[in-house]
């Protein structure tokens, strides 16, 4: 899959009983509510798996899965993307002090059944990418699951230079994604044009007035854009 979260993803959510497996309280609402709920459904019935979520933070997904496997979060605690400065302890869940892209020496190779993470991999600029997607590659297992639920800005219409910079993200991924013969997407992905679209999934304006806060720089494009999420699953066969 390479397709944006929408709104029906988030009703059928809801109607799966999403929320409530993950006990979601409803004043909490922002763009990082429907990615965790998006990526949960995905892994929730996980069983006996090796699983590391990149860049955890304070994992909000970590522990609400099953005991029967094995967990780790892949972080640093260095505060990358606004993350947590000092690391923070959950049971049964294990730290990798690395990053993907640089956890040669730390984690072996195929290690991951499953790997995901959760407004992670837009903080990770373009040069890093295939660096990032070789070690994440290289410690998956055959058969591995992977998926990502990655922040986007996206304006309305099709303006070439509207979301010039998010077409050449995605265009990225798929390009990364795509020559790879150890790789396969989950679905095909049927449309890979960037353009905002009124089913999508979004960011509150109040959540968007609040993030203003904590990455000022965004401000102005949080004015002309909309917050939404694309999500990516793939395999490795």
């Amino acid at each position: 899959m390479l397709e944006f979260i929408r709104k029906r993803d988030v009703e059928g959510m809801y109607h799966a009983g999403i929320p409530q497996k993950m006990k979601w309280q409803a004043d909490a609402v922002h763009l990082k509510t429907w990615q965790d709920l998006a990526v949960f459904k995905e892994i929730a019935d996980a069983d006996r798996k090796t699983i590391g979520e990149i860049g955890g933070g304070v994992s909000r997904i970590l522990p609400l899965l099953k005991r029967s496997n094995t967990l780790f979060n892949i972080e640093k605690f260095e505060g990358e993307g606004n993350g947590p400065k000092s690391s923070h302890s959950i049971k049964g869940v294990k730290v990798i002090d690395a990053y993907i892209g640089d956890s040669a020496g730390l984690i072996a190779d195929e290690t991951f059944d499953i790997m995901f993470s959760v407004s992670v991999m837009e903080h990770v600029p373009n040069p890093a990418l295939p660096a990032f997607f070789a070690d994440h590659f290289r410690v998956m297992k055959r058969g591995g699951l992977a998926f990502h639920a990655i922040d986007f800005y996206v304006e309305s219409g099709l303006a070439e230079d509207n979301n010039t910079v998010a077409q050449r993200r995605l265009d990225l991924y798929l390009k990364i994604l795509t020559e790879n013969p150890q790789i396969a997407f989950i679905r095909p992905p049927a449309d890979t044009r960037v353009r905002f679209a009124s089913d999508f999934a979004t960011n509150p304006d109040q959540a968007m007035f609040n993030w203003n806060s904590s990455v000022p720089a965004l401000s102005e494009k949080r004015r002309d854009a909309q917050s939404v999420s694309l999500m990516l699953g793939f395999r490795k066969t």
